[in-house]
Protein backbone atom coordinates (compact mmCIF):
# COMPACT_ATOMS: atom_id res chain seq x y z
CA UNK A 1 0.00 0.00 0.00
CA UNK A 2 1.20 3.37 -0.64
CA UNK A 3 2.61 5.92 1.94
CA UNK A 4 -0.28 8.51 0.50
CA UNK A 5 -2.94 8.89 2.84
CA UNK A 6 -5.39 10.20 0.64
CA UNK A 7 -8.33 8.38 -0.49
CA UNK A 8 -7.92 5.01 0.88
CA UNK A 9 -9.90 3.72 -2.02
CA UNK A 10 -7.92 4.64 -4.02
CA UNK A 11 -4.32 4.06 -3.41
CA UNK A 12 -2.61 5.08 -6.28
CA UNK A 13 -1.48 8.49 -7.44
CA UNK A 14 -0.34 10.03 -11.21
CA UNK A 15 1.07 13.69 -11.74
CA UNK A 16 -0.13 15.30 -15.29
CA UNK A 17 1.20 18.44 -16.63
CA UNK A 18 -1.14 20.79 -18.83
CA UNK A 19 -0.86 23.86 -21.02
CA UNK A 20 -2.37 26.91 -20.47
CA UNK A 21 -4.53 25.65 -23.48
CA UNK A 22 -5.10 22.61 -22.38
CA UNK A 23 -6.03 23.20 -18.89
CA UNK A 24 -8.76 26.44 -20.08
CA UNK A 25 -10.23 23.52 -22.04
CA UNK A 26 -10.69 20.94 -19.63
CA UNK A 27 -11.76 23.24 -16.88
CA UNK A 28 -14.63 24.66 -19.69
CA UNK A 29 -15.63 20.92 -20.38
CA UNK A 30 -15.85 20.66 -16.53
CA UNK A 31 -17.81 23.51 -16.12
CA UNK A 32 -20.36 22.96 -19.11
CA UNK A 33 -20.64 18.99 -17.51
CA UNK A 34 -21.72 20.25 -14.26
CA UNK A 35 -24.52 23.41 -15.74
CA UNK A 36 -25.77 19.73 -17.66
CA UNK A 37 -25.57 17.98 -14.20
CA UNK A 38 -27.40 20.51 -12.49
CA UNK A 39 -29.76 21.51 -14.95
CA UNK A 40 -31.02 17.70 -15.21
CA UNK A 41 -30.88 17.69 -11.07
CA UNK A 42 -27.56 15.74 -11.08
CA UNK A 43 -24.66 16.63 -8.36
CA UNK A 44 -21.75 18.40 -10.02
CA UNK A 45 -18.53 17.04 -10.39
CA UNK A 46 -15.09 18.09 -8.34
CA UNK A 47 -11.74 17.80 -10.34
CA UNK A 48 -10.67 14.94 -9.36
CA UNK A 49 -13.88 12.73 -10.25
CA UNK A 50 -14.28 14.79 -13.62
CA UNK A 51 -10.91 13.65 -14.56
CA UNK A 52 -10.91 10.13 -13.04
CA UNK A 53 -13.93 9.43 -15.13
CA UNK A 54 -13.01 11.54 -18.42
CA UNK A 55 -9.77 8.97 -18.26
CA UNK A 56 -11.56 6.25 -17.25
CA UNK A 57 -14.39 6.50 -20.23
CA UNK A 58 -12.12 8.23 -23.51
CA UNK A 59 -12.23 5.75 -26.47
CA UNK A 60 -9.02 4.31 -26.44
CA UNK A 61 -7.45 4.68 -30.19
CA UNK A 62 -6.71 1.73 -32.30
CA UNK A 63 -3.55 2.23 -34.21
CA UNK A 64 -2.69 -0.26 -36.97
CA UNK A 65 -0.11 -0.19 -39.27
CA UNK A 66 0.00 -2.31 -42.51
CA UNK A 67 1.87 -5.82 -42.51
CA UNK A 68 5.56 -5.05 -43.76
CA UNK A 69 5.13 -1.11 -42.65
CA UNK A 70 8.77 -1.45 -41.46
CA UNK A 71 9.86 -2.49 -44.34
CA UNK A 72 8.41 -0.33 -47.04
CA UNK A 73 9.98 2.36 -45.01
CA UNK A 74 13.05 1.07 -44.80
CA UNK A 75 13.14 1.02 -48.94
CA UNK A 76 11.74 4.33 -48.93
CA UNK A 77 14.58 5.27 -46.65
CA UNK A 78 17.09 3.81 -48.68
CA UNK A 79 15.22 5.61 -51.99
CA UNK A 80 15.31 8.60 -50.43
CA UNK A 81 18.84 8.14 -50.14
CA UNK A 82 19.64 7.51 -53.58
CA UNK A 83 17.68 10.64 -54.35
CA UNK A 84 20.01 12.72 -52.21
CA UNK A 85 22.97 11.48 -53.72
CA UNK A 86 21.80 12.18 -57.35
CA UNK A 87 20.92 15.68 -56.04
CA UNK A 88 24.34 15.88 -54.39
CA UNK A 89 25.79 14.85 -57.64
CA UNK A 90 23.98 17.44 -59.85
CA UNK A 91 24.54 20.26 -57.36
CA UNK A 92 27.99 19.53 -57.83
CA UNK A 93 28.31 20.04 -61.77
CA UNK A 94 25.75 22.25 -61.57
CA UNK A 95 23.66 20.36 -64.33
CA UNK A 96 21.70 17.36 -64.77
CA UNK A 97 22.06 14.27 -67.53
CA UNK A 98 19.37 12.54 -69.20
CA UNK A 99 21.09 9.83 -67.44
CA UNK A 100 20.61 11.66 -63.69
CA UNK A 101 17.04 12.47 -64.40
CA UNK A 102 16.28 8.83 -65.73
CA UNK A 103 17.67 7.30 -62.71
CA UNK A 104 15.98 10.21 -60.45
CA UNK A 105 12.34 9.27 -62.46
CA UNK A 106 13.51 5.99 -61.41
CA UNK A 107 13.73 5.91 -57.77
CA UNK A 108 10.52 8.50 -57.69
CA UNK A 109 8.46 5.04 -59.58
CA UNK A 110 9.99 3.27 -56.91
CA UNK A 111 8.20 5.09 -54.27
CA UNK A 112 5.27 5.65 -55.68
CA UNK A 113 5.47 2.05 -56.14
CA UNK A 114 5.82 1.35 -52.21
CA UNK A 115 3.17 3.82 -51.25
CA UNK A 116 0.23 2.05 -53.66
CA UNK A 117 1.91 -1.55 -51.73
CA UNK A 118 1.34 0.39 -48.49
CA UNK A 119 -1.98 1.36 -49.45
CA UNK A 120 -2.95 -1.88 -50.59
CA UNK A 121 -1.80 -3.64 -47.34
CA UNK A 122 -3.72 -0.69 -45.08
CA UNK A 123 -6.89 -0.51 -46.73
CA UNK A 124 -6.71 -5.18 -46.51
CA UNK A 125 -5.40 -4.90 -43.14
CA UNK A 126 -8.10 -2.01 -41.99
CA UNK A 127 -10.87 -4.88 -43.84
CA UNK A 128 -9.19 -7.52 -41.91
CA UNK A 129 -9.74 -5.13 -38.46
CA UNK A 130 -13.07 -3.68 -39.27
CA UNK A 131 -14.98 -5.89 -36.60
CA UNK A 132 -13.23 -4.07 -33.97
CA UNK A 133 -14.25 -0.69 -34.63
Amino acid sequence: MASWKGNRSRPHRRSVTFTDEELRWLEDSRKIENQQRAATGLPTVGWMQFARQRLITSRRLWIAAPPGAKDLSSQISRIGNNINQIAHKVNLKNQADSADLRELQAELEEIKGCLKRMERDMRIGNEELSWRT
